[in-house]
């Protein structure tokens, strides 16, 4: 049975159809150039583009050119370390470069054409990434903010990371005009969705295990500061923001949610 993404614009509600692989974690980004329709990240490893005029999506983007088996109806949880697993995508809207935050791949980019996304970053500080979750870009200087979910588990591992206390992840910073990676926090407990404030002086970032959301500051005066800015009632994933400066968060329970930390 196909599945239906509905995505909701400023003045309509458009449906889309979505068939042949799992919603599980579904990502989307909207290159504004290029009108507001969507480009998506799924469980195939594929970042497609929806195209309006023909009512259907195509391919735009892979994080790996080894796609041997990777598309088609399967279990995509025994392919995806080979076939990659987009979880994060944001567009830099002046250049359309697509930053995508890969499962199993790191950060990478793509240009406004697609095809196969060029590799920027797979460890920080000589710890590889295990399972890159979220990605944001500060449309004026470019810089792109990303969440390393954990250094021990991977994305089909995602539950370990709770029942574990794992206190692995990090929140990092890439530079484009230098290609520096640097971390900004560690010892997170499975971070996960990250974006930017209205006025781009503060990071939200999901801590999912501890069931809140962390604000990071980046206003010079209390830059590299953590304060806490929301506890919840379940465990937050992505986290997305309006036109308003208003933000939203996505949750899930897992059984009681326990805190492990009190920063």
């Amino acid at each position: 049975m196909p599945s239906l993404l509905q995505v909701a614009f400023p003045k309509a509600s458009v449906g889309f159809m979505i068939t042949g692989f799992s919603l599980e974690k579904f990502t989307l980004a909207f290159w504004k150039a290029m009108t507001h329709y969507p480009y998506a990240g799924i469980s195939d490893g594929r970042i497609i583009k929806w195209l309006p005029n023909e009512g259907r999506w195509t391919n735009f983007a892979i994080t790996t050119p080894h796609r041997s088996g990777c598309e088609g109806p399967q279990d995509n949880v025994l392919t995806e370390s080979k076939c990659g697993r987009p979880l994060g995508l944001c567009f830099n809207q002046k250049y359309g470069n697509l930053y995508i935050a890969d499962a199993y791949m790191g950060l990478l980019v793509v240009g406004p054409n697609g095809r196969l996304a060029a590799s920027l970053a797979k460890e920080a500080e000589g710890v590889p990434f295990k399972f890159t979750n979220d990605v944001v870009v500060d449309q004026n200087s470019g810089i792109v903010y990303f969440t390393d979910s954990s250094a021990i588990f991977h994305f089909r591992d995602f539950a370990l990371v709770i029942l574990t206390g794992d206190n692995w992840g990090r929140l990092l910073k890439f530079d484009p005009k230098t290609n520096q990676v640097t971390v900004l926090l560690k010892n997170l407990m499975f971070p996960n969705g990250v974006v930017l404030s209205k006025n781009n002086d503060f990071l939200p970032v999901a801590e999912t295990t501890n069931c809140r959301v962390l604000k990071y500051w980046l206003e010079p005066s209390k830059a590299g500061t953590v304060e806490i800015f929301a506890k919840l009632p379940g465990r937050p994933d992505n986290i997305k923001r309006n036109q308003n400066g208003e933000f939203g968060w996505q949750l899930f329970h897992w059984r009681t949610c326990l805190i492990h930390s009190d920063r």
